[in-house]
């Protein structure tokens, strides 16, 4: 598991009180990493580990449909597509003290595969403010392309290495032109207790 960056401008279009078509443009990060150990000579004691890690940064466009739901604060469960370009692809290997080990940072963006394509889950909690919505998204992106590739981790072209990723974003979203009137109240705005 690694910890990653997302960031990016969403635009959101409203078909009705309830649904909902997002498109964005993000920087997206994906990582993985991983221990190396670090043995004797001899190869019978282990002397110490380090972390390794593998970045990936994209550029990606995630189109969504959701399905608002609420009052005040409203729930989007949204579904969609993720087509990703790559950015940059970097390989990191840390220092390990007590041996000659120098820091490695490698690009290897030239054996990567440059485009990745995924689908995505999520829900967004948004609460409205006069020109506009606070909201926070959950998102969980699963990859249907594989990251390895005959150049890329060659020994394992039959498994399944893929990016799978849980993202939570907080922003703003602010209303362009004329808001739209909310239309006739439903089930779904005004349960029945």
């Amino acid at each position: 598991m690694k910890i990653d960056f997302t960031g990016g401008l969403n635009y959101q279009i409203r078909f009705s009180s309830h649904w909902t078509c997002d498109a964005a443009i993000e920087y997206t990060q994906f990582g993985a990493q991983f221990p190396v150990e670090f043995y004797n000579y001899a190869g019978s004691t282990l002397l110490g580990e380090s972390i390794s890690s593998y970045d990936w940064n994209y550029i990606s466009i995630p189109l969504t449909v959701g399905f608002a739901m609420g009052g005040k604060v409203r729930f989007t469960p949204k579904a969609g597509i993720v087509p990703s370009v790559l950015a940059r692809m970097i390989y990191n290997q840390p220092p390990y003290e007590g041996s000659t080990l120098s820091h490695v940072k490698d690009s290897q963006y030239d054996q990567a595969n440059k485009f990745d394509f995924a689908g995505l889950m999520g829900v967004d909690i948004s609460v409205p403010f006069k020109p506009g919505v606070f909201f926070l998204g959950i998102d969980f992106r699963y990859s249907v392309t594989k990251i390895n590739n005959e150049n890329f981790f060659p020994e394992s072209v039959l498994d399944t290495y893929r990016h799978r990723g849980l993202t939570a974003v907080f922003g703003a979203r602010f209303t362009l032109g004329k808001p739209e009137p909310e239309g006739p109240k439903d089930i779904i705005d005004d349960p029945v207790e």
